[in-house]
């Protein structure tokens, strides 16, 4: 979502692409460094808060990443030369974050938690899947519910099923691994 509201900032400055989800034109002057890192900063300060607790190593994360972002913000504005044109880009930036959380506001990704299912399938066969070892969870299940960015749908671009193990293809795929 970050580089989305980044792409549409600079796009309203020097329109090349198609936007995504902001779609109108910068004031001449408009300064896109501004722009970027206030772009960037108003969707990743308030996406980094909604972050679930249970997906994270610890309870300093959200609060480590938000001053992380909140530092790079005030760097990247501390360079650029107070005026219209600094003015300018940070509302341009601010606006194509609005856009992009708004477009993303009922995209389903904070639907049904929990965000982690700490029930692990049971080891089974070779070639079914189990959990990672050490890491008895799974996360993130239900967000084969999000709606897609810029797909049509989220089975677009998914591969084809592996081989199975006693496929002659995937013996050889394995024994050229073991080389």
């Amino acid at each position: 979502m970050m580089h989305l509201a980044i792409h549409d900032a600079l796009n309203a400055i020097d329109r090349k692409y198609q936007p995504y989800a902001y779609d109108k034109k910068a004031e001449p002057g408009t300064s896109a460094d501004a722009a970027v890192a206030a772009a960037a900063y108003y969707v990743m300060s308030p996406t980094i808060q909604k972050l679930p607790a249970e997906a994270l190593p610890n309870e300093g994360c959200v609060g480590n990443g938000i001053a992380v972002v909140e530092a790079a913000y005030v760097l990247a504005l501390a360079v650029i030369p107070d005026g219209p044109a600094k003015t300018q880009g940070i509302a341009l930036g601010k606006a194509t974050a609005a856009a992009v959380l708004a477009k993303r506001a009922s995209d389903h990704a904070d639907d049904g938690g929990p965000y982690i299912n700490k029930t692990c399938p049971p080891a089974g066969p070779p070639g079914a899947y189990q959990c990672t070892p050490e890491r008895p969870f799974v996360a993130f299940e239900k967000w084969a519910n999000v709606t897609p960015f810029v797909m049509q749908d989220n089975t677009q671009f998914r591969p084809v099923p592996p081989y199975k193990v006693d496929d002659a293809k995937f013996k050889a795929d394995l024994e050229e691994v073991k080389k």
